[in-house]
């Protein structure tokens, strides 16, 4: 035993003098410079090392001290559990192509449009202007198969005359935003005020967020970095060089800090540019870098050797799993799921316009779950489904509304069998969308990743007109008819779709009701009756008021009840806004609004509300809405004289999370903002 013990300890200090060589080699560049065979000899040394101690000392030991050479080690034979190997190189795979005249391409890999596979939006830039051009996959999520560009879709206007897109749900609504990088080291924000089926970009906005300009060629990427549940940027630029800002606001109101150069041990790249990305590639719970843009083509990797709260990177290395150098200068890396094996593929663009594509060919030893969705849909119920490999292995499903960070969710588990697997869950609400994600643990430390999410919906609440919700003059409702179940009922000014709607009911006071659907992001309808659900009467109908969108206007009966039925034009579903009575929302609508403020907002516990009462006359009512339009607190407040102000503290700590609005009613004036219940 004893000189077992002695052997292994001469073995080990070997092992840490091998391991501190390879680093220093490495930081200093003169690994690269050995022959190829030298290079061989050195790592075989290293590798046959590593499996000797393998039975004695822990894997986490030995990439502790193997540090930032780990990956070099591993992918070159240590057969580490979470060691990646990547096939060869591919040009413009998937009918990918350059189209044309473009001098480069850089691409970012999104679902961009909701049906469950990625597509890619690219900067490029034809000699005279930068462009963006999208490439919609009309294939499937395991089978990719890329259209032919569109230039400057869904509004897109380019800022600059050379273009570096990212993608990112920078205010956590729901729906992808682009961030765009230009020549000059200036970062432009493009809100998605569309939604996340049908994106429609604002105008670039330069000053979003307190993200500065950096020393030309600005490359943006966001990633959770420090896991406190917002988006943090880095942004490489000239030189090679990565600049930080820090998130230092919230998931939905970004603020970032001032920038920090090559942080947590990030080194600059050596290269002309420095295009950064973040992938946890080892599946180790953090985030690790990968690095582009010098001129030899090289992909460059640290691996994350701190934790998902406190990162710190090892040394650089060049082609690490087998990611061979590129003919040409690379841009835009991306690590994505693009065939959905469970795995991540490297996808990039280089400055000749072209695609270039490295499969992850690693064989998985807890392969994960695939073809995730959703079936037998209620109000309150939904089956989640997906196909698993694997026999008798533990699962763990976790949902939550759209747009949730994973870890924050519901989670349940169970035992998964090899096929098809179905989970019910229960206690949703057909008030909000949803999402899923699933892994599956195969023992001995071994999970698959992390695959999702899914998005499923369940019915509406309500979905049929003896279950419509009450709404009042005043009342913004923002809802959805995803889901919603096919209407027969009669023709009303405009015909029968084949879409589901969702129902509503107001009473009559006398005066003329209007209720506007001009703020929606699909193509609507709207139909108002009378009489029971069984025998209803038309009182008016509209399709395409307000572009696509929809409005009524009628005469009301004092007490009269009317059914308001909401719907998408043909089969269409989407996310839409009611608002009745020309309630007034935002705080750039008027100097009266201009004084009703609401914060924090988001909102935790406690929501301040604070109004003027000089120019509200008679009694005022404070009601609260959720986004369904069912009242969830009320109070009443007598009239204030003419320099009477109202502030109130309401709590709100028992409201789930998601959208909401507080209306103030005096008369029949109406003043409404949304807030956000975190």
């Amino acid at each position: 035993m004893i000189k077992t013990n002695y052997l292994l300890s001469r073995k080990l200090n070997e092992f840490r003098k091998f391991a501190v060589r390879l680093n220093r080699m490495i930081r200093s560049g003169a690994f690269y410079l050995l022959s190829a065979q030298k290079r061989s000899m050195l790592l075989s040394r290293i590798v046959r090392l590593y499996k000797q101690l393998l039975g004695f000392e822990s894997r986490a030991r030995l990439k502790y001290i193997l540090a930032g050479a780990a990956a070099l080690v591993l992918s070159a034979g240590g057969n580490d559990l979470n060691a990646q190997t990547f096939g060869p190189i591919q040009f413009n795979p998937f009918n990918l192509n350059s189209s044309g005249n473009s001098y480069f391409a850089y691409p970012t890999a999104v679902d961009i449009d909701g049906d469950g596979d990625i597509d890619i939006v690219a900067g490029t830039y034809d000699g005279y202007l930068g462009l963006t051009k999208y490439y919609e996959n009309t294939g499937n999520p395991t089978t990719a198969s890329f259209a032919a560009p569109i230039e400057n879709p869904f509004s897109i206007v380019t800022p600059s005359y050379v273009v570096f897109p990212t993608s990112a749900d920078i205010d956590a609504d729901g729906d992808q935003d682009l961030i765009i990088g230009d020549g000059y080291g200036a970062i432009y924000f493009l809100e998605n005020t569309g939604n996340n089926t049908a994106p429609n970009f604002a105008l670039p906005d330069s000053a979003a967020f307190g993200l500065s300009n950096v020393a030309g060629y600005a490359f943006p990427t966001f990633v959770d970095i420090d896991a406190d549940g917002d988006l943090d940027a880095f942004v490489g630029e000239y030189y090679g060089n990565i600049q930080y800002f820090e998130n230092i606001g919230s998931s939905s109101a970004p603020s970032f800090g001032s920038p920090a150069q090559n942080p947590f041990g990030l080194a600059s790249g050596g290269g002309a540019l420095a295009c950064p990305t973040f992938a946890d590639i080892d599946g180790d719970g953090d985030f690790d870098a990968f690095l582009v843009g010098d001129y030899y083509g090289n992909i460059v990797y640290a691996e994350n050797i701190g934790t998902n709260t406190s990162p710190s990177f090892g040394v650089m290395v060049q082609g690490p799993f087998g990611l061979t150098a590129s003919p040409n200068l690379l841009l835009g890396p991306n690590m994505i799921d693009l065939d959905n094996d469970g795995d991540l593929d490297l996808l990039a663009g280089n400055i000749y316009g072209s695609f270039v594509y490295y499969e992850n060919t690693t064989s998985p030893l807890c392969p994960s779950p695939i073809n995730l969705s959703s079936g037998n849909l209620t109000s309150t119920t939904a089956d989640l489904v997906w196909t698993s490999s694997n026999a008798g292995v533990t699962y763990a499903l976790e949902y939550g509304p759209k747009g949730f960070v994973p870890g924050t969710g519901t989670t349940v588990t169970g035992t998964s069998v090899v096929g098809v697997n179905t989970r019910t869950v229960t206690g949703i609400t057909g008030s909000t969308l949803y999402e899923f994600y699933i892994k599956e643990d195969c023992g001995l430390g071994n999970l698959s990743s992390n695959v999702g999410p899914s998005v499923f919906s369940p019915v509406p609440v309500n979905d049929d007109c003896s279950n419509g919700a009450p709404i009042s003059c005043g009342q913004i409702i923002q809802y959805t008819t995803i889901g919603a179940m096919s209407d027969n009922v009669v023709d009303c000014i405009v015909g029968n779709g084949s879409g589901g709607g969702v129902w509503y009911t107001i009473v009559g006071d006398g005066s003329t009701l209007k209720a506007s659907l001009c703020a929606s992001t699909f193509d609507t309808q709207i139909r108002v009756f009378t009489g029971t659900c069984s025998s209803l009467v038309c009182v008016t109908g509209n399709d395409d008021f307000c572009g696509f969108q929809s409005e009524v206007t009628w005469t009301s009966v004092n007490g009269t009840a009317y059914s308001i039925l909401v719907y998408g034009f043909d089969n269409l579903e989407g996310n839409f806004t009611l608002n009745m009575c020309n309630a007034v929302v935002g705080i750039e609508d008027g100097e009266q609004l201009g004084k009703f403020k609401i914060f924090p907002n988001p909102a935790h516990d406690l929501l301040n509300v604070q109004w003027p009462g000089s120019t509200l006359s008679g009694p005022i009512k404070l009601e609260i809405f959720d986004a369904m339009g069912r009242s969830v607190y009320h109070a009443n407040y007598p009239e204030h004289g003419s320099e009477g102000h109202y502030a109130e503290t309401i709590n709100v700590s028992n409201l789930l999370r998601g959208v909401y609005f507080v209306s103030i009613l005096a008369g029949d004036q109406v003043i409404s903002q949304k807030f956000i219940v975190e």
